[in-house]
């Protein structure tokens, strides 16, 4: 308070609960200012420091190089404003028909690309298929149209079910709990 008070005694005069506010607001533009120039500028300047020392340990550089085209895939297209990868059902044999229960596997992925490539005259989707519990590796599989239908779970869902080898599904999808035992 007495500093406060110090500061403001050439702008407020010689009261001293004028002096503190002014010292005060001194102090809150300081504060400000200093946090416009850490935004604007010295963001980037850590940015680029911490991006040269992180490529200079050769571990590090390459999961960090991992995790940065990982992120650059599941983050906003600037161009199209949606989502590059989008999370699917892919199932083997395809899809049942309505009111039929699935009687083939089914993976949860991430379709690469909305626009299907075209093989032996047929289309097909790329398909990643994670691996639990790391689910920047995987498969690309390239699979026939109709066996992929759109999965509403998110990005961060797929991850966390991915990530916790599965546990969290019910909390993605939908499911149930098991009922629990009693002792």
């Amino acid at each position: 308070g007495s500093l406060l008070t110090r500061i403001g005694l050439g702008v407020g005069g010689s009261a001293t609960a004028t002096s503190y506010f002014a010292g005060l607001l001194v102090v809150l533009a300081l504060v400000y200012a200093l946090g416009l120039v850490v935004q604007t500028g010295l963001q980037r300047g850590f940015h680029s420091l911490f991006e040269s020392l992180i490529q200079r340990i050769p571990i590090v550089r390459t999961v960090y190089d991992v995790v940065q085209r990982l992120v650059g895939l599941l983050g906003k297209s600037k161009e199209e404003g949606q989502k590059s990868m989008s999370p699917v059902w892919l199932y083997f044999g395809g899809p049942p028909a309505e009111g039929e229960a699935a009687s083939s596997t089914v993976v949860l992925g991430l379709l690469t690309t909305q626009a299907p490539v075209m093989l032996g005259g047929q289309p097909f989707h790329g398909v990643l298929v994670p691996t639990a519990p790391v689910p920047v590796g995987g498969g690309l599989l390239f699979v026939p149209a109709a066996w992929v239908v759109p999965a509403d779970v998110g990005i961060e869902g797929v991850t966390s079910i991915y990530v916790s080898m599965g546990v969290t599904a019910g909390e993605y999808l939908g499911g149930t709990r098991p009922p629990r035992r009693s002792t």
